[in-house]
């Protein structure tokens, strides 16, 4: 009985430590970084030329300013609006003001956490390529030192005695000479074996 809880009081630990490691990666997704104030600047920014864009600008060039001629900026609420006629009323108006600016920065921080969980995949992937390839080199590596251990060395003076063997007696001299040729220069019997 006391063995299956401490399974289960096992089992339930290496839940909670499973998913706390999960919940510490999660939460890494989820900061905002310097790219969320960037983007809510951008967004200002295209906010601020649509409204520009929107501007009746061929009236207010020709005089024809009327009553209702207002300069609006915001998106989706007027947030600031200038009345061409009356430019002493206060131009921000605060409710639409302070819900522009939670949507832009949810908007904002929605982007950034999107585009980190892409660049973080991409960036794990290349890091996988990377790894694959350097054991993919490692390998190589490997086979071509196993070779190159089965692979004897040729002593450049035992190949070129090889080829002096192979001359003299392929000029007719008997193998007895030749190798009491070599045997006058100081070979012993082991290298001589080599040549044959």
């Amino acid at each position: 009985m006391l063995d299956k809880r401490f399974r289960f009081i096992n089992l339930f630990n290496n839940f909670i430590k499973s998913s706390v490691l999960t919940r510490e990666k999660m939460v890494n997704y989820f900061l905002p970084t310097r790219r969320t104030y960037e983007i809510l600047g951008w967004i200002l920014l295209i906010v601020l030329i649509i409204s520009i864009c929107n501007f009746p600008l061929m009236i207010f060039m020709n005089g024809q300013i009327s009553a209702d001629t207002t300069l609006n900026i915001g998106w989706p609420t007027t947030f600031f609006r200038i009345n061409l006629t009356t430019p002493d009323a206060f131009p921000i108006i605060t409710f639409p003001l302070i819900i522009s600016l939670i949507a832009y920065t949810l908007v904002a921080y929605s982007f950034d956490v999107v585009i980190g969980f892409f660049m973080r995949k991409f960036k794990q992937s290349k890091e996988n390529k990377t790894l694959a390839e350097q054991v993919q080199l490692a390998q190589t590596n490997v086979k071509t030192e196993q070779i190159i251990q089965k692979t004897p060395e040729i002593d450049p003076v035992i190949d070129q005695a090889k080829k002096a063997y192979s001359y003299y007696t392929s000029q007719g001299m008997k193998e007895e000479e030749v190798i009491s040729m070599f045997k006058q220069k100081g070979w012993k019997d082991e290298d001589i074996k080599k040549l044959k």
